[in-house]
């Protein structure tokens, strides 16, 4: 009876990684692809939109941007990720992102009392 168990077991596994862990495996590499070539995106954008002879408000201006826009598209990709990435190993998103869109509290203030 044990032997069937651990079969039944190790075949579910060997299909689910040769299907969905394949897929998952390939999502967690594209997101290192896309975070890796948002760097170097971000960089090019700072090293542009600092100019030639950055004084340094103009410096501190382009820290801030880049940065800015690089924790906005991460937040993005890893979002969209990890969302794939759920779906593809059986979690039913839609409770979840319903829930998400539920929550109409200002940031740093708690339910409204009517």
């Amino acid at each position: 009876m044990p032997a069937s168990y651990f079969t039944r077991f190790f075949d579910r596994s060997f299909e689910w990684a040769t299907t969905s862990g394949l897929r998952v495996l390939l999502l967690a590499v594209a997101m290192l692809v896309l975070l890796a070539l948002l760097k170097r995106g971000v960089a090019k954008l700072r090293r542009l939109y600092e100019g030639t002879i950055p004084s340094p408000a103009q410096s501190m201006r382009a820290y801030t941007l880049t940065h800015i826009v690089r924790d906005v598209a991460r937040i993005v990709i890893l979002f969209v990720g990890m969302t794939m990435i759920l779906s593809e190993g059986g979690v039913d998103l839609k409770p979840l992102l319903a829930a998400a869109g539920l929550v109409d509290w200002p940031l740093g203030s708690g339910p409204k009392v009517w």
